[in-house]
């Protein structure tokens, strides 16, 4: 496998992230851990040293969690590493990892005791009222369509772990939900939460749909919709191009968001053009786009 230096984000991007997640350690000291889990993906020669805890290890892999999906590209190697550092962790005891490991285990079975002592451990990390067992069996929940114990496991989580990226994600889960009651005052709130927690990537379909709402607010939805589209949300361009051709009147603008939703390929993009050249009384460019 190649060296880790060959294909680590740089010290830059990382000294950011680490910034941003509020780490206790700054990058020069983690990268050597970030190295020693490397080497022992191959063998079993791992040491934590004494300044770095199982915490810090979780918030590694966090790290490059979220450079994956910013960069939207997978190395097969760091994904590897990224797992290493969940075995670690929960090697050392960290919950966190246990929990992570455990409905890894429940959402792929395979041997029946690696089952049961997975739900073994879950049971043990509710009685502990580790926050992502709540959040991971509400996830469960909501594959299965229990929405009602979804709502109740992720409302508990909320009140013991409120503004973290991991309760991002809860909250557009809750507005979900709550979009099948119909609420959609408590839609919008749960949207608003999981943005204001939330890496932007992670949260543009929150922008698209609070655009939605705010179809009687011009300003707003394109302030919501923009969010989207400047994260490649294919549904925010045409809903852009929309908005310009049918509330500004500026064609102009409007060819433009539809044109890039035509590059991704988007059918509702193309008939927006389509109308768009129309109102403008570009017969030909209508035609074509027919």
């Amino acid at each position: 496998k190649p060296e880790l230096s060959t294909i680590f984000p740089s010290k830059r991007v990382m000294n950011r992230l680490l910034f941003d997640y509020d780490s206790r350690l700054n990058f020069k000291n983690l990268y050597p851990i970030y190295e020693s889990v490397y080497r022992s993906i191959d063998s079993d020669g791992f040491t934590l040293p004494n300044y770095a805890t199982s915490a810090d290890l979780m918030l590694m892999r966090e790290v490059l969690g979220v450079i994956r999906k910013r960069t939207h590209a997978t190395n097969r190697h760091l994904l590897a590493l990224e797992n290493e550092l969940v075995e670690k962790a929960a090697e050392l005891g960290n919950n966190d990892a246990v929990a992570t490991l455990a409905f890894e285990t429940i959402n792929d079975p395979g041997n029946p005791e690696d089952m049961a002592h997975a739900k073994k451990l879950v049971i043990e990390l509710f009685k502990l009222e580790n926050p992502l067992t709540f959040k991971l069996s509400g996830d469960l929940a909501w594959a299965k369509k229990d929405v009602g114990q979804a709502e109740a496991l992720y409302t508990r989580f909320l009140e013991l772990e409120p503004n973290t990226a991991t309760s991002s994600e809860v909250y557009k889960n809750l507005a979900f939900i709550n979009f099948l009651k119909p609420d959609l005052l408590a839609l919008q709130r749960y949207f608003e939460k999981s943005i204001k927690f939330g890496e932007a990537a992670n949260v543009a379909q929150c922008h698209f749909y609070l655009g939605q709402l705010a179809h009687a607010q011009p300003l707003l939805a394109r302030h919501h919709y923009e969010a989207g589209a400047s994260q490649g949300l294919i549904e925010a361009f045409p809903a852009l191009g929309f908005l310009e051709m049918n509330y500004y009147n500026n064609f102009a603008k409007a060819v433009e968001w539809f044109k890039l939703g035509v590059e991704l390929r988007d059918s509702t993009a193309l008939m927006g053009l389509f109308d768009c050249y129309v109102r403008m009384e570009l017969w030909e460019k209508a035609e074509a786009t027919l």
